[in-house]
Formats: C-alpha cells, structure tokens, sequence
C-alpha cells in the first residue's frame, strides 16, 4: 500500500510509536484513583486499555469484549497467514466472480474512496509488493532489497482497488497482479470498532492503544488525556498532545520497522509509485476523530513526503498532520501547532495555513 506492512501479527508495530503516557506494561486489569488498565495480545502488539471512571465490573465485561473482538479480526484480516484475507486473495488471483466475506467487503467498501483521495498513495491492492520487499519479520542478516527486475514485473501494471469489481457481495479482480494486505488500515477500522464497543457499555472515557496508535474518547477524570509521540532519534518522547473528546492518533515512521543493507536504510513504508521504499520523510502524525481515516492518511503522507503532503491532505480532508522530514523539519498545520507541545526545537517549523 503506499504502505506501512501487513496488518498483523508482527513482533513491533511497524508505527512511530505514540505513547499514551500513563498506560506501562500492566496485569489484565489493575486501578489506580478510577482509572483502570489492562491489556490485550492481538495484532502481534500488546494494545492498553484504559477507561476512567468505570467500576471493575464494567472494566471486565468491556475487556472480555474487546479481545474477543479483536482476536476475530486478526484472524479475518491477517494478510499472510491462513484466513479470511488469504482465501480472499486466492480467488481475486482466478479472476473469477467470488461471494467476499462480509468484514472483508466492509474494509473494501470504506477503504476505496480513501484510496481514490490519496492519489492512491494509500494503497491496499499492493499486497504481493509487500511480501516481495520481505519485511515480515525477517532479520537482518538474512535481508536483502527484491531484484529490480521483480518489481518492475510488478509495476508493469500496478494494480489498486479500482480493479476490483463488485457486484452486491460478489467481488472479482481484473488485474492478475492485485493482492489485498489492509496493513495501513485495518487497525484504524479496529479501534473504530472498538470505541463502539464500549460506548455502546456505557464507556464514554477510555484510551485504547494498539502498538501506539490509538483512539482516545472522553476525559481523564474531566481533564485532558495526555498523548506523547516518540522522537525518531530517541526513546524520548519529542512533545506531546492533550486530549479530550473522540480523537484518533496514527503516526507512520522510517525507523520502527527497517533493513540496513550495504550501508542503506531501508523503511518499510513502500511508494506504490515506484514499488520502492518511500524517501524523503521521517514520520507523519495524524490527527483525526476517524482512526481509520486517520490511519489511511499517516501512510499516505508519508509517501507523499514534504512537496505533496499537503495536497493529499486537502483531498483527505485532514486538517492536523506533522510530518518531520529527513532534515528534521517540522512540517505542520496550524491546527496541529495549536495542540502539539514540542520537548525539543526542530531544525526549522514549516507551518501550514491551509
């Protein structure tokens, strides 16, 4: 996809990590003065979970819930082992007419018209790039960048979500080489879910945090909740946000999931334009109430880099995004300057006033 890579189960999430301050590595359900934390294994990350004024009953019953939700769609949408998405791909391969799974046509459906604002540099048809470029997981040792001519092959005729065709729930492809991988997407459309889970328990005051992207709804005891974003050069963090009300956060990195080979770093995040890793940014932090929107844009603009990220977000309809490029340059909306409380000074700000 223009694209961080495949959706689940990875060792470390292929994001710049945003982390929720006050959540650490915590037993199932703990509480401190209301607040309580748990956690959950899906995805191949450990998500936090974390409510304010919520009685231990209702902490169980919502976390019960979320990993059982979560664990479903894992097994959907996991994009190289055996489920729903692996037998999708092997029908869209026949190019014959299949009947599509409901969650799979749903990710489809919402996906598409994401795709079509991001020029396609959001792009969940790139599944078989993806796999060529060999980031699930491998070592370093035993990496080492695809031949050109492999992807030129696959750029011969780059597929994307345009050829596939739909008829009620029956879907089919049109381009041999299209395979789908929701990496860049699957967990926004998740945490989404999940929100929905707990408000419709009667949560209202929750942050729920997927390998450090996260959805954040309500208040900290009637105050902000507190949202830092990792510096791409240190554990530090490099500023953070104060939150309160439904936002989520997505941010994309060069740095979490990467190969060094003959003295080059190669990011995981692929420009579909060129089948090759994206150039020319560091990480993108996107703000939006829609994490899957949110999610879709941070690798979007990432690919875009810092020439063309702000006519993708035009088009996406993002109004808070900081892009930090390979000059560590600040690239920000005023929207997102308002909120953001930088712990260091960059090497220059580059504010957006569109």
């Amino acid at each position: 996809m223009a694209n961080k890579v495949n959706f689940a189960p990875y060792p470390v999430t292929a994001r710049l990590i945003a982390v929720l301050l006050i959540s650490s590595l915590l037993p199932a359900c703990t509480s401190a003065d209301n607040i309580r934390e748990g956690q959950i294994l899906a995805f191949g990350t450990l998500i936090n979970f974390t409510t304010s004024g919520v009685d231990e009953a209702a902490f169980k019953k919502a976390h019960a819930a979320l990993s059982k939700q979560f664990e479903a769609m894992h097994k959907r949408w996991h994009a190289w082992q055996a489920g729903e998405l692996q037998r999708t791909n092997r029908k869209l391969a026949s190019g014959q007419w299949f009947e599509a799974e409901a969650s799979i046509m749903d990710l489809i459906r919402q996906a598409r018209p994401l795709a079509r604002q991001s020029d396609h540099l959001f792009n969940p048809a790139i599944g078989r790039l993806l796999n060529l470029w060999g980031f699930q997981g491998q070592s370093d040792a035993d990496w080492q960048p695809p031949p050109d001519k492999a992807i030129e092959h696959l750029q011969q005729s780059p597929p994307s979500l345009e050829n596939i065709e739909t008829r009620g729930s029956y879907i089919r492809s049109n381009n041999p080489l299209l395979a789908l991988d929701f990496g860049a997407f699957a967990k926004g459309v998740a945490l989404n879910q999940a929100a929905l889970t707990l408000q419709k328990q009667g949560i209202h005051d929750a942050v729920i945090n997927a390998g450090g992207d996260l959805i954040v709804l309500g208040s900290k005891q009637g105050k902000p909740w507190r949202i830092a974003v990792r510096n791409p050069d240190s554990e530090k963090p490099l500023g953070w946000f104060e939150l309160q009300g439904r936002h989520s956060v997505f941010t994309s990195g060069d740095y979490e999931r990467y190969h060094p080979f003959k003295g080059k770093h190669y990011g995981h995040i692929l420009d579909p334009r060129t089948g090759r890793p994206a150039i020319g940014t560091r990480s993108v932090t996107v703000i939006h109430e829609n994490a899957a929107l949110a999610d879709a844009a941070a690798t979007a603009l990432f690919v875009a880099g810092p020439d063309q990220w702000q006519n993708i977000a035009r088009q996406m309809h993002i109004d808070k995004v900081l892009l930090i490029d390979t000059q560590n340059r600040f690239h920000i909306t005023k929207q997102m300057r308002a909120l953001f409380k930088p712990l260091q000074q960059p090497a220059e700000w580059i504010i957006s006033h569109e």
